[in-house]
């Protein structure tokens, strides 16, 4: 009698328990649907993003969210399900362990970063359908042997392959118009590259330190020599670019015939030691000449109007400098961390010194402002411990913040009578400035003259 009524007992406990799944089972399915029907939740989201392939792979659905697997560790295979169209920015940036990849026909683009430093990748197909493949999406994959672009590819973006090291051979589909800048740089075991003729341009330093790199073949021609690779194509845009071989030349001569010398162009040209810039040049671009490091010299024409931002930054073995008298403008850090700079001649047509022009010019003694000078902006000559003396012309009439923060050698500064405006901390840390001339008197420390200035309605930040 007591067992059945122990069974009893048990069966309505399990009936109970039966009852309450059954219960929950329909409010999770309720709710489901309603998220579904508000636009919160979308049913391929209900599928399991692990479904296994195999022991250490799975199948991935929502490759068109941002970051969607990024740094998992436990991937080595994806499958993308066919009706993904994209894959997204980072969908599977840093998956250290991630070998092989399968995507479907219906991807039409790879998107910025998707597989970057995917360091064990070494197998993916790209189908037919993709039509571009974006910045730096298998920057980094160092074990990436081979890869065959097809011809709906007609996109290429900055730094796209960077650094997959083990990458031998490529072939530009003739899609490709633009290879865009950084593309194939340090791909450091790719030997030769094939070029279509439709290709117009090739932007900076698109195979920079490809030192296995011995054949070109663009334009029915085969390049063996990286200068005449980047002489052809300069000649082709007009104006001079370094597409090859940035670290393997010393000296630099560019081509008669050139406009300016182009962004990036010879950026992180780290062996460069001189170069040559020849009449007709108007302009010196964003970023041309940064990070030479070992650039000592560097002749300008007369024919230059115009220095852009970053150009000779971190330039530290750059001495001197002498700009032509068309040259109107210095862009921001244009030389900034010069180190070596000890003289600089501006031109008598400069309108400001932009801000950080010569910030951490270190070894930059003396400097002339010329009297075309309106404004010496903020940072201008930042940390330029070794200057002991200036003159700012009367043309000037502001002196942004900072400008000559920590010139803890500047014994004497004659100043402006026309100036309006002075920044925040503009003398901050000029430890031994005792001689301030200011409307024909001297001043001996920077707070009498705030006080003389601020007299004559100079407003201060």
């Amino acid at each position: 009698m007591k067992e059945a009524v122990k069974e009893n007992k048990e069966d309505v406990k399990n009936a109970s328990r039966t009852d309450y799944k059954s219960r929950l089972a329909v409010v999770v399915c309720l709710v489901l649907l309603s998220l579904i029907s508000l636009g919160y939740l979308t049913v391929r989201q209900l599928y399991s993003q692990k479904a296994h392939v195999g022991d250490n792979a799975f199948i991935a659905v929502d490759a068109d969210k941002w970051g969607a697997y990024q740094g998992r560790e436990d991937l080595t295979e994806v499958k993308v399900p066919h009706g993904v169209t994209f894959i997204c920015n980072c969908a599977f940036k840093d998956c250290p362990n991630l070998c092989r990849v399968e995507l479907p026909d219906s991807v039409t683009s790879i998107s910025n970063g998707a597989f970057f430093d995917c360091t064990s990748l070494k197998s993916i197909n790209i189908p037919d359908s993709v039509a571009s493949i974006n910045f730096y999406a298998f920057k980094g994959c160092f074990e990436l042997q081979e890869i065959i672009l097809p011809e709906s590819l007609s996109y290429i973006g900055d730094m796209c392959f960077e650094r997959c090291h083990s990458l031998k051979s490529i072939k530009i589909p003739k899609k490709v118009t633009f290879i865009n800048r950084c593309a194939f740089k340090d791909c450091i075991g790719l030997q030769s590259i094939e070029i279509p003729d439709t290709v117009a341009f090739i932007d900076a330093n698109a195979f920079w330190g490809c030192r296995s790199l011995k054949r070109v073949t663009f334009k029915n021609k085969v390049y063996t020599d990286p200068n005449e690779l980047n002489y052809d194509m300069s000649r082709i845009n007009r104006q001079y670019i370094a597409v090859w071989g940035g670290d393997t030349f010393t000296e630099l001569t560019v081509p008669e015939g050139m406009d300016s010398i182009g962004k990036f162009a010879l950026y992180q040209c780290t062996n460069l030691q001189s170069a040559v810039i020849p009449e007709g040049v108007s302009s010196i671009d964003f970023m041309a000449f940064n990070s030479c490091f070992n650039l000592q010299e560097v002749d300008i024409p007369d024919s230059l109007s115009s220095i852009g931002e970053r150009s000779f930054e971190c330039c530290y073995a750059l001495k001197s400098i002498k700009l032509p008298k068309k040259c109107t403008n210095i862009g921001q850090s244009a030389f900034r961390g010069c180190e070596s700079l000890s003289s600089a001649e501006l031109s008598d047509s400069l309108a400001s010194i932009s801000e950080n022009a010569f910030v951490d010019c270190i070894s930059l003694k003396a400097i002339k402002i010329p009297d075309s000078v309106v404004s010496i902006e903020t940072n201008a000559f930042f940390d330029c411990s070794s200057l002991k003396s200036i003159a700012i012309p009367d043309s000037v009439t502001s002196i942004g913040a900072n400008a000559f923060w920590s010139c803890n050698r500047l014994e004497s500064i004659a100043m402006s009578d026309n100036i309006a405006y002075i920044g925040k901390d503009a003398f901050e840390f000029c430890y031994k400035l005792k001689k301030i001339t200011y409307k024909g008197k001297v001043y001996s420390s920077v707070k009498d003259f705030y006080a003389a200035a601020q007299r004559n309605g100079v407003a201060f930040e």
